[in-house]
């Protein structure tokens, strides 16, 4: 599903290229560098890390089942108590030192909604919320499928 570019923006009527989800948090517990997590509908991952250093970026791709069902569940509809995300337009990157620097924001609409899509805030814990975080791995120790980032000197 990773290389299918439209089968993802097709899961909630969006424009291709959409960032279908998005996450940040202190890249694998550093204090000096902080890293976002862009999901794209067709499973690509922007990871933008900021720190003391220069702003670097990877594109990498999700890994398939975990994207797979990420799109199963956005597209059956989130539940209808999860609250919108911070994002009001400018503000997509979330502050790392604001509240809501690891808040994780899904694309998609309440279950038995028809109204405009928006981002909504996937609580901690929750099966979405989970998904985003095993796709972004960057609260985890490093993994054989992602090298440990290393910005440039």
């Amino acid at each position: 599903m990773a290389n299918d570019s439209n089968k993802g923006a097709a899961m909630v009527g969006i424009a291709q290229r959409s960032v279908l989800a998005r996450y940040g948090n202190w890249y694998r517990g550093e204090d000096d560098e902080f890293a976002h997590c862009l999901i794209l509908d067709d499973g690509r991952c922007v990871l933008l890390f900021q720190g003391s250093r220069a702003v670097t970026v990877q594109i990498e791709h999700a890994p398939e089942r975990a994207f797979g069902r990420l799109g199963e569940l956005i597209e059956a509809g989130l539940p209808a108590n999860w609250p919108e995300s911070s994002y009001g337009g400018y503000n997509f990157i979330t502050d790392p030192e604001g509240p809501q620097a690891s808040e994780i924001a899904v694309l998609g609409r309440p279950a038995g909604a028809n109204g405009l899509i928006a981002y909504y805030a996937a609580p901690d814990g929750s099966e979405i919320g989970q998904l985003v975080k095993d796709i972004a791995q960057l609260d985890e120790a490093p993994v054989a499928m992602r090298p440990p980032h290393k910005p440039p000197v």
